[in-house]
């Protein structure tokens, strides 16, 4: 069921801090438990005051249908994340979604491919959900800068076998960053789905590129400050000329990214 953004307050019924500043928000909320589909986002209003005056986007980390529930994961950046992160179990904040272009899964294709980069494992934590409900089989390639950085693990691991993680100091799996190994996991012959840091994203474009990928879907992440291509805010320059992050993506085909 998609189409239908909900507007209103939702309950904060879990909170788990995985690592310092990095915590994981479950919340109730039956329609977009419904709704929500992988590379889509929401946008929270976490305090009732002018301060701060903007909502804040926050990709959906997965559903829980049954628990009509939906996660998030953020990291403390600003006032709006700490302010989130001081939030208790059964308090609400305001919540506006599910908003944007989520990631397309072609049934067809046997195997999918999925690279994430930091924080970027929250859209992808939710794909790996949907994929997991089909007969496909799923390589994930996880890079943070420390193993401590390595989120939600062992749910990764019940989810799929075929797990490869990078940190930068080496202290989980290879040492390195996602684009110095993302060619040894790009194959014509599988879909990929890709989200990382801004830094990430031009190194990746190449690459895939370079190996003949086509099947290639790339969640960018971007500033936003109303999630429905109002304000004109995030738009990034594509081949098919400019377009909002939040409306047109977040989630791009490699095709048209320049």
């Amino acid at each position: 069921m998609t189409g239908k953004k909900i507007n209103t307050f939702t309950r904060l019924v879990e909170v788990q801090q995985l690592a310092e500043d990095v915590f994981l928000h479950r919340y109730k909320c039956p329609q977009i438990a419904q709704r929500a589909n992988p590379g889509q986002f929401v946008m929270l209003r976490v305090a009732g005051g002018i301060q701060p005056f903007l909502p804040r986007p926050f990709s959906i980390a997965g559903v829980d249908e049954s628990k009509q529930t939906f996660s998030i994961l953020f990291n403390i950046r600003g006032e709006g994340t700490r302010l989130l992160a001081q939030k208790s179990v059964g308090e609400s904040v305001h919540v506006f979604g599910p908003l944007g272009t989520g990631f397309t899964i072609d049934k067809n294709i046997h195997h999918h491919t999925l690279i994430a980069g930091g924080m970027g494992i929250a859209p992808l934590f939710f794909l790996l959900q949907k994929l997991n409900k089909l007969s496909v089989t799923k390589t994930l390639l996880y890079a943070a800068r420390s193993s401590q950085l390595i989120l939600l693990r062992p749910e990764l691991e019940s989810l799929t076998d075929n797990i490869a993680y990078i940190t930068e100091d080496g202290s989980l799996g290879k040492k390195g960053i996602a684009t110095d190994f993302v060619g040894d996991y790009l194959s014509p012959d599988s879909t990929i789905y890709a989200c990382g840091p801004a830094g990430f994203n031009e190194t990746f474009i190449q690459v895939a590129r370079s190996k003949g990928v086509t099947r290639c879907q790339l969640s960018l992440e971007q500033q936003m400050a109303c999630g429905v291509g109002a304000c004109l805010g995030c738009v990034v320059r594509t081949r098919d000329g400019y377009q909002r992050v939040c409306t047109e993506g977040p989630v791009f085909p490699l095709s048209i990214l320049t």
